[in-house]
């Protein structure tokens, strides 16, 4: 009895149908030699291969089956899990399809000049030993070194770290922030992206103290990363309200000239389901300030308040005072990347 097996496109076209998409295609693609080889392997248990003029029994073929229908399966268990999006890099968390840093940035170089690695940095932390190898910048003063200029036209790289237990950096602009998270593979967090991450982030109100875990909304200055065991979000991300305000990518029209600094313009218009009702916005109809207020210069948007806005810091926090080519203690950032 002759038995003729053939595999052609009319396989691969049922294949795509059946699993669908791209799974399907990558099967389609990749797998159908692989069944052949399934169907036609040395596997040690005879029949191996179908022979002219022989016979074979029921059984053998239904054997030789088997194995294409696990050869099968497993292929398209591969390919689900190729599929499958990856855990995201140390000291960041999932936020739907981005990893977001899990504390404020801090912006670090290594003393021999190489690219920092930021797990690295993390564990020289962790020892007490950062100092040998790594050097923090904007913990207490703009100390940026003129390789990095406010205006972001670097010739010398620093890196955002999302590390526990430092000083935030800030004493950065804008477009500080934003190179030193492209440095490290990432970009500038969205102010969407920031607003799914806060979600979930208990809000203290202006009731914080320094004896509290509660979020940095009314203490005398920072605390370090990830500190306060209490301010974290539902994705697991620390410190998003209070400590540091954070700079984030977008830009805006400031509005219509206030005569003084912040002339009517500090309100809290969330209603009380939006955080605790209290978080306020910042010169939504002002110019933007760059050391002084300057006419047609854009608000670039800081997100969450800082450590001396009260009850004003919150998720729904804005404040849109400051240019992009402002700098404050006040304010620092954290950056997010594509989810791998």
């Amino acid at each position: 009895m002759d038995i003729h097996i053939h595999i052609d496109d009319r396989l691969v076209a049922g294949v795509r149908r059946l699993l669908g998409g791209r799974r399907g295609m990558l099967l389609a693609a990749t797998g159908i030699l692989t069944v052949a080889g399934v169907l036609y392997a040395t596997s040690g248990a005879p029949p191996n291969t179908f022979v002219s003029g022989q016979p074979i029994s029921s059984s053998a073929v239904n054997t030789q089956f088997q194995q294409l229908y696990a050869g099968m399966n497993a292929l398209e268990a591969s390919v689900a899990a190729l599929q499958q999006p990856k855990s995201c890099p140390s000291g960041m968390v999932p936020v739907g399809d981005v990893c977001v840093d899990k504390y404020e940035a801090t912006v670090w170089a290594r003393v021999d000049g190489a690219p920092v690695d930021c797990a690295a940095a993390q564990t020289a932390v962790d020892a007490g030993i950062e100092g040998t190898d790594y050097q923090p910048f904007g913990e207490t003063s703009d100390d940026y070194p003129a390789g990095f200029p406010d205006s972001g036209n670097l010739t010398t790289k620093l890196y955002a770290c999302s590390i526990k237990s430092v000083t935030p950096s800030a004493y950065l602009t804008w477009f500080q922030a934003q190179q030193a998270c492209v440095a490290s593979g990432k970009h500038l967090i969205t102010n969407g992206e920031w607003q799914a991450a806060v979600a979930g982030t208990p809000d203290p109100g202006g009731a914080a103290t320094l004896y509290t875990q509660n979020c940095t909304t009314n203490f005398p200055g920072t605390t370090k990363t990830g500190e306060q065991s209490a301010c974290v979000s539902g994705a697991g991300a620390f410190d998003l309200i209070g400590n540091l305000s954070e700079w984030v990518d977008l830009w805006g029209q400031a509005g219509s000239m206030p005569n003084l600094f912040m002339d009517g313009a500090q309100v809290p218009p969330w209603s009380a389901n939006f955080g605790d009702g209290g978080d306020t916005t910042s010169n939504l109809a002002g110019r933007a300030v760059d050391g002084v207020y300057k006419s047609g210069l854009p608000a670039a948007a800081a997100r969450g308040g800082s450590w001396l806005d009260g009850v004003g810091a919150g998720a729904f926090h804005l404040n849109l005072n400051a240019g992009p080519s402002f700098s404050s203690h006040e304010i620092g950032f954290r950056c997010a990347a594509r989810r791998p």
